[in-house]
């Protein structure tokens, strides 16, 4: 849901967005955007408990 708004502020901005750019241009609140990102930060963790972990650039493999 959130995803498809914050994602593509980020990835133009290097992940690097400051939090007022970052409600400005998704129109999220900042309670929002902090849940959603919880949320991802959550659901990373899963996926690297039951697939294994990766390296940066390594496209998924360890």
């Amino acid at each position: 849901m959130m995803g498809g708004k914050d994602c593509p502020v980020a990835v133009l901005h290097s992940g690097k967005v400051a939090e007022k750019e970052l409600v400005t241009e998704t129109g999220l609140s900042p309670e929002q955007i902090e849940r959603a990102l919880t949320w991802h930060n959550l659901e990373a963790e899963r996926w690297r408990q039951r697939f294994g972990g990766w390296k940066h650039g390594s496209e998924g493999e360890q």
